[in-house]
């Protein structure tokens, strides 16, 4: 027997194609979402540190 894109050992493994399917996208919907979250804090860190750098040069100016 064979089905279009599952090989012998996926058919014969129990491969379900909606429901693995489901999962893997569900697995990757979640990497999406912690991808974002990551982008967002690293965007978040750049603000920081730019910040940082005007309050350490508002401070040499003030210390001069």
């Amino acid at each position: 027997m064979y089905i279009k894109g599952l090989s012998p050992t996926e058919i014969g493994a129990g491969f379900v194609p909606e429901t693995d399917n489901f999962h893997k996208i569900e697995k990757l919907q979640q990497q999406l979402d912690d991808a974002k979250t990551i982008i967002t804090l690293l965007k978040e860190n750049i603000k920081l540190k730019e910040e940082n750098v005007h309050v350490k040069e508002a401070l040499r100016n003030y210390e001069d």
